[in-house]
């Protein structure tokens, strides 16, 4: 990989994880585009890899206050779509892919000015 691409790519996630730690949400909404116009063949594994790489600081950052029981239901509901999406990736073309990645970045703004609100029912 060209030098200078790397360090693009670098630069973009590190932008990406810092509005992560920021927000809450946006590595991947941020650096997923990025990152397939400046090297595709990164897709999605980097974006993937990073974003389980923060998640793991965050658990160990707020392990006192992890439940267990919550966290293995957020594995159970993660599963389904980590199958989908992994078939998903095995049958589209990059061509796709950055079709398909557009899509969900216009959603998630579209979805971010809707300003819905959501409250946690979780008993």
């Amino acid at each position: 990989m060209d030098p200078l691409i790397f360090f693009a790519c670098l630069l973009v996630f590190i932008c990406g994880c810092f509005i992560q730690s920021a927000l809450g949400f946006g590595m991947g909404v941020l650096a997923g585009p990025f990152i397939l116009l400046l090297e595709p063949r990164l897709m999605p594994s980097a974006v993937v890899f990073i974003g389980m790489f923060m998640s793991a600081i965050v658990w160990y950052q707020y392990r006192h206050a992890v439940s267990l029981r919550f966290l293995i239901f957020a594995f159970l509901g993660r599963l389904p779509g980590t199958l989908v999406a992994a078939y998903v990736l095995m049958v589209i073309s990059t061509d796709q892919l950055e079709i398909m990645l557009g899509v969900t970045v216009l959603a998630a703004v579209i979805l971010s000015l809707a300003k819905l609100r959501f409250s946690a029912n979780i008993t």
